[in-house]
């Protein structure tokens, strides 16, 4: 996996779903293992055995996926007091104007987060999604288009803050 950018609490995220994925891993094949002692038979007709050791399988590539991530990730400090205002990167605040291909427009204030640290009630936006790919190493003044799932936008970078939060807009 290619090096990921994370924020300390987009790490803490990763860990924590570590933590919750090992459990319920544990929990599945302990639950497996009661279901084969009460069957006599671990894998001949029983159906409740056989889905607990796919939910197992599941459990095992999350994890795998996780602790990858946590291997690739690199953290990136964003100091509220110096937001990078300069180009977009993670831990700038951007205030854009969205236009969609039928001419439709609006606003929006995001900070741009580490991987997978999308939050919206939060006004966070992952590095990693198509709209924030979109934004980085662009400045104030530039003006981008993105492949959204709704279709393409036309995006202008309106301005960039030093400082905000979410109860300013």
């Amino acid at each position: 996996m290619n090096t990921i950018y994370v924020t300390a609490s987009g790490q803490d995220n990763l860990r924590r779903k570590l933590t919750e994925k090992l459990a319920e891993h544990k929990q599945l094949c302990e639950e497996r293992t009661t279901a084969h002692a009460l069957s006599g038979d671990g894998w001949h007709d029983n159906p409740y055995h056989d889905r607990l050791q796919q939910l197992e399988s599941e459990k095992t590539r999350e994890i795998a996926s996780l602790r990858q991530q946590l291997e690739s990730a690199r953290l990136v400090t964003v100091d509220p007091k110096r937001r990078p205002v300069e180009l977009v990167q993670i831990g700038s605040i951007v205030a854009l104007r969205i236009e969609d291909e039928s001419g439709g427009e609006r606003t929006a204030v995001w900070e741009i987060a580490g991987f997978g640290e999308t939050d919206v009630a939060t006004r966070k936006l992952g590095y990693n999604t198509p709209l924030a790919q979109a934004l980085l190493n662009e400045c104030a003044g530039s003006e981008v288009s993105a492949s959204l799932p709704g279709g393409t936008v036309f995006i202008t970078i309106e301005s960039m803050f030093s400082n905000w939060s979410c109860q300013d807009t």
